[in-house]
């Protein structure tokens, strides 16, 4: 992935748009990167949501990648990943 995505620009083209821990309290968000690399997988691999968390729960080497190892093992369930994916991309077509 460092070779052919760049990883930087798309972190840079996201992150303003992308939702910030709430004052009200709740669950803190998944960090971007994660997205990211999440959204990746899909790509790549043609996964549907609830297949993209079966998969994160089921295969080590989509944890690793994906950074999750480092959360303390929170896996985004399928519609974390759908809805963090539908608002970067309506804040990002909004610009």
């Amino acid at each position: 992935m460092e070779a052919t995505v760049p990883r930087e620009a798309f972190l840079a083209l996201i992150e303003p748009v992308y939702h910030k821990p709430s004052s009200k309290g709740g669950r803190p968000p998944i960090p971007l990167e994660v997205m990211l690399r999440i959204h990746l997988l899909q790509q790549w691999f043609t996964l549907s949501d609830p297949l993209m968390e079966e998969m994160l729960i089921d295969r080590p080497c989509y944890r690793r990648f994906a950074g999750i190892e480092t959360m303390e093992g929170r896996i985004p369930d399928e519609t974390t990943t759908a809805t963090d994916q539908t608002h970067a991309w309506e804040a990002l077509l909004d610009r």
